[in-house]
């Protein structure tokens, strides 16, 4: 009997509960198993890759225009944008890059994307600026050879550096 009264209640509070959120959810669309959600929901949008070049990592590109050593390997490939644009010093690997080719973008030092004279699709979001993303062993590479790397530019503010060549 206890038990009982016990269950009546929880049934009670169930169907109480079943009958107000049906009520109060009436005007919601609801996506079955079986049908997609519409693309309309999702805001996110692939990146779309705004260029590609090829780079080849030099010595005197890990050495700034005074002859500073570089200590981070992004800086190192901006340097080599800086030596194919600004000082005419361009290794035979090295190919022309139209995000890079302007000046503005080179000489950024960490320049927020917003910032930068392409438009990327995250450009209404400034504190997230511009991210250089390498494949494992990249960044060890740039430093300690002479590696060849491709580099991909996408518009969402992200650049891919992977090897261009198996070492």
């Amino acid at each position: 009997m206890k038990y009982t009264s016990i269950i009546t209640v929880f049934t009670s509070l169930s169907v109480l509960t079943a009958c107000t959120t049906s009520a109060t959810q009436t005007d919601k669309p609801v996506a079955s198993q079986n049908q997609p959600v519409s693309a309309s929901n999702d805001t996110s949008k692939p990146a779309k890759l705004v260029e590609t070049y090829t780079a080849h990592i030099s010595d005197r590109d890990k050495v700034d225009e005074k002859g500073k050593p570089l200590k981070n390997a992004h800086d190192i490939l901006l340097q080599d944008r800086k030596n194919y644009y600004d000082f005419n010093l361009r290794d035979q690997a090295d190919t022309p890059s139209k995000v890079f080719a302007k000046k503005e973008n080179r000489w950024s030092q960490g320049k927020e994307f917003s910032e930068m004279k392409w438009e990327p699709s995250n450009a209404s979001d400034p504190q997230r600026g511009y991210q250089w993303k390498m494949r494992r062993g990249v960044e060890y590479q740039i430093f300690e050879g002479n590696p060849d790397v491709k580099i991909q530019v996408y518009d969402d503010g992200n650049i891919h550096v992977d090897p261009s060549r198996n070492y």
